[in-house]
């Protein structure tokens, strides 16, 4: 770092074009050869641009306890943009009483639109079948106007704990969480139990949120995605067996790489004839400051 300084050098250089922004995009090459890859070089750097830029703290309204309205009467609150659900806030949003008393969630806005597209209605039975920390689950629940049932499972005791802590903050009431390995939920669900709409928010290898979380571009490597990949198939097969024909599932990744996203769905759709494609999108984080995510609805026909 001293030479570069003696030097006055303000970019590192690579072996090529790509390796150099890699480096000075503080961004893993391999990410960046991936998304070149499968997308285009200037998504790729586009991309990778905007995940130096601070992320931005976006706040969900609870409408179980309050209204966009009412936060908006509040002098106190001085939101740099309203979005769909909510707001997004300059200041430290975890320190004001509108989330202290649950009446705002901390959730990005990409993540809010998973919710919207399962478009849950008052009265239904859903499943969430990887729910922890509860958020996605919660805003479910309050597009369902806390009617109806919600089975929110988690594999970890402690993150199960986690949901029902956040539904008690919030006022929740409509969940009933159980920890279990969701690959086999046979373990905790009735053999013919079927549910209105399932969500799969899986676990992925998080390229959407590097932004957010940088210690990822240091954990996750090449050989990791195999596994997920595998978790991922395994999970939404599942899932779709506890469908009822005419049902709603909707998959959903925080990360941006074809392979956990798009192809997954291509090779469910081609092993499972009765289910269709309904929509999908990929969120980049360049869009609107957004994380990334990429969303699929289906629907089961028979």
């Amino acid at each position: 770092m001293r030479k570069v300084i003696i030097e006055g050098r303000t970019e590192l250089v690579g072996k090529d074009d790509l390796a150099s922004f890699a480096l000075n995009a503080s961004m893993p090459e391999w990410i960046i050869r991936l998304w070149s890859k499968q997308y285009s070089e200037e998504l790729a750097k586009e991309a990778a641009r905007s995940m130096l830029v601070e992320s931005k703290t976006a706040g969900r309204i609870n409408t179980l306890k309050t209204s966009m309205e009412e936060v908006l009467q509040d002098p106190a609150m001085h939101p740099s943009r309203i979005s769909t659900f909510g707001v997004i806030y300059e200041g430290n949003l975890v320190a004001t009483p509108w989330f202290t008393d649950g009446k705002i969630v901390l959730q990005d806005e990409a993540s809010q639109l998973v919710s919207e597209l399962l478009d849950a209605q008052s009265g239904e039975d859903i499943l969430d079948i990887c729910a922890a920390p509860g958020t996605k689950t919660a805003s479910v629940a309050e597009a369902m106007n806390n009617i109806g049932s919600i089975v929110a499972c988690e594999v970890h005791p402690q993150r199960t704990e986690l949901i029902e802590r956040l539904m008690d903050k919030l006022g929740v009431s409509i969940v009933d969480t159980v920890t279990v390995d969701s690959r086999d939920l046979s373990e905790v669900l009735r053999p013919e139990r079927r549910f209105d709409r399932i969500l799969a928010d899986v676990p992925c290898s998080g390229l959407g949120v590097l932004r957010r979380k940088p210690d990822i571009k240091i954990r996750i490597k090449p050989s990791n995605l195999d596994e997920l990949i595998n978790l991922q198939k395994d999970l939404l097969n599942e899932a779709a067996n506890w469908l009822k024909v005419g049902g709603i599932l909707v998959y959903s990744t925080c990360t941006i790489n074809k392979k956990e996203n798009e192809r997954q769905i291509e090779i469910f759709l081609n092993e499972h004839e009765g289910f269709t494609l309904v929509s999908e999108r990929t969120i980049w984080p360049q869009d609107v400051g957004t994380d990334g995510f990429y969303m699929a609805k289906l629907q089961r026909n028979n």
